[in-house]
Parts: structure tokens; C-alpha cells; sequence
């Protein structure tokens, strides 16, 4: 295919440019959107173990399927993008789409309700080098997000029956335990 050099129209480069522009825009939401509902369905596929029932050993195991070929990265980023932007800080659509997945991901470790607002903005305004400076001095700050550390369990010996028991007042209740 030969590229043409002679211009016909002075206004071409701009409108053409325009048409780029919202061609780009439209693929980012679309991918966006796609990347929120891909996070959706591998966090159920995961966190219940359906994988199994289609014959996988592991999660890791269904996302090397032939028909899917993710990599883990791919699938664990829409995970975390999909936990942390719709599950834990429920952002409507709205205000989030236009934010390309590669900064969404950037802004995964510092975002949270209390800063949200204006990392959303740095993400919609700034360049992607802009971002990522702002990104570094934050984090650079000691002011990445704090996790709350909660103490590991105690794993003791039963003297009634002679099994292994845990105990914490932190353990989890949303799925029964099976042994």
C-alpha cells in the first residue's frame, strides 16, 4: 500500500486528526468496559472454583487454555481493577470511563476513598509521563495507601480430638469450611 504525500484539502490533517481522536477514544471505553466486565467474570470463576468443574486443576490452569491463553498478569489486573474501582470504591461508570486500564492500573496501590476524587482528575488531565511523576512523589512520600495488618492466626492442637484448630477473631465466614 503506497502512502500518499500530495495534500488536496488544507483542512484534511485536522478533521482527519478529529477522526483519530474519537477513534481512539471509542476502542479505550470499549476495552475499558470490556476489562471491567473480563475482572467480573474471572473474580467469580476464581474465588468459587468454578474452573474445576470444566476440568482445571487450578485458576492458573484455566487461564492457560487454548481458547483463552491469558496471561496472569492480564487477568489479575482486570481482577484488581474490577475489585477496586467497582467493589471496594463503587466509582459509577461515568466518572471513570475515558481513564485508559494502563492508568487505572497505575493508580491501583495509592487510590482510595479519600483521595479518589483527585487521582481520577490527574488521571483524565495529565499526560501519562505527568501521571506517572505525580505517581513516583506520591509514593516516594510514604504515601502509598496503608493496609491494615491484621495478625496471623494461631494454629493449635486440639487435645479433645488430636486435629489442628484455628484460632482468630478475624476469620473469614463467607464460605463454609470443607475438609
Amino acid at each position: 500500500m503506497e502512502e500518499q504525500t500530495a495534500v488536496t484539502d488544507p483542512n484534511r490533517a485536522f478533521s482527519l486528526h478529529e477522526e483519530i481522536k474519537q477513534i481512539r477514544n471509542q476502542a479505550e471505553k470499549v476495552v475499558q468496559m470490556c476489562t471491567f466486565e473480563l475482572g467480573q467474570r474471572l473474580k467469580e470463576m476464581r474465588d468459587n472454583k468454578l474452573y474445576s468443574q470444566l476440568g482445571f486443576q487450578s485458576f492458573i490452569a484455566y487461564l492457560n487454555d487454548p481458547e483463552l491463553q491469558f496471561s496472569q498478569a492480564t487477568a489479575y489486573n482486570a481482577i484488581a481493577i474490577y475489585e477496586k474501582y467497582q467493589l471496594k470504591l463503587a466509582i459509577p461508570d461515568g466518572e471513570i470511563l475515558g481513564i485508559s486500564v494502563r492508568r487505572l492500573i497505575e493508580l491501583l496501590p495509592v487510590i482510595n476513598s479519600e483521595n479518589v476524587t483527585d487521582w481520577l482528575s490527574k488521571a483524565k488531565t495529565l499526560s501519562y509521563v505527568d501521571l506517572k511523576k505525580e505517581l513516583h512523589e506520591f509514593k516516594e512520600a510514604g504515601l502509598t495507601v496503608k493496609t491494615e495488618l491484621v495478625p496471623f492466626p494461631k494454629i493449635v492442637h486440639c487435645p479433645s480430638c488430636g486435629g489442628w484448630k484455628i484460632e482468630s477473631d478475624n476469620l473469614c465466614t463467607c464460605l463454609p469450611i470443607t475438609t
